[in-house]
């Protein structure tokens, strides 16, 4: 069944540089990936992330970024056979003038996404 829209994936982990954008390979021409955060950065204490969803939109896409309509904090760890543990706080969603802010930490793994 085809995604309604399209989806941006912020990413933490894997090899590629921060900021880079990847074509998404279960969405086709509906999906981006976008590095947040490499699999080596240092998850032993608090950091904000800061992104700017509608730059984002723009650059993957191609045209202006509607409303959002979902916001979806998840961890895949399956294809590794491994787990993970992460902690998010202070979720903002913010206008234009002031891009979301999001902040995690993991002093227990080297790479985490979010558990709920």
């Amino acid at each position: 069944m085809p995604i309604p829209g399209k989806m941006l994936t912020y990413v933490w982990g894997g090899i590629h540089p921060n900021g880079e954008k990847l074509p998404n390979p279960y969405l086709e021409e509906d999906g981006v990936i976008v590095i947040q955060r490499t699999g080596t950065a240092n998850n032993s204490e608090w950091f904000m992330e800061t992104i700017d969803f509608a730059d984002d939109f723009e650059m993957a896409f191609g045209y202006p970024a509607p409303q959002p309509s979902f916001v979806v904090i998840s961890a895949d760890t399956d294809d590794l056979k491994d787990e993970c543990r992460a902690y998010v706080k202070d979720i903002s969603l913010n206008g234009r003038e002031a891009p979301a802010t999001f902040a995690r930490a993991d002093p227990q793994s080297a790479w985490s996404p979010v558990e709920h």
